[in-house]
């Protein structure tokens, strides 16, 4: 059976917050706060009071290591969503379960969640 690619994956997560939420979600740029530049997120909503970043990383089970790049750019994309101008809810998407129970474990998910950051999980296979 062919992967479905990070860009499938995004559009099936965007589909998953529409009927969650009621709206239809679109890629878009959004405003961040503090500057006078503009980050084109995966998700967000048609007023932009939620805004969601996707990450399709799996995490590795069997090498035992630390996905440390992963985190970090998982992270990195924690930092957008914080500075993202008239939200409301800011999400951090996670697609695999193995990652998403690494990341919301790990001290940056533990922050994002203490900055107002909902990590959230829709699984993709």
């Amino acid at each position: 059976m062919k992967k479905m690619s990070w860009q499938k994956k995004e559009e099936y997560v965007r589909k998953a917050l529409s009927e969650r939420f009621g709206v239809e979600f679109r890629e878009r740029e959004v405003p961040l706060r503090g500057t006078d530049k503009t980050y084109r997120f995966d998700s967000v909503s048609p007023d932009g009071s939620i805004v969601g970043e996707v990450k399709t990383y799996v995490s590795p089970t069997r090498s035992g290591r630390r996905p440390s790049a992963k985190i970090a750019h998982a992270s990195e994309g924690c930092m957008f969503l914080m500075h993202a101008e008239g939200t409301k809810r800011r999400l951090l998407i996670l697609t695999d379960r193995n990652f998403y129970t690494l990341y919301k474990n790990e001290r940056q998910g533990q922050m994002a969640e203490a900055d107002g950051i909902e990590i959230m999980l829709v699984e993709v296979e």
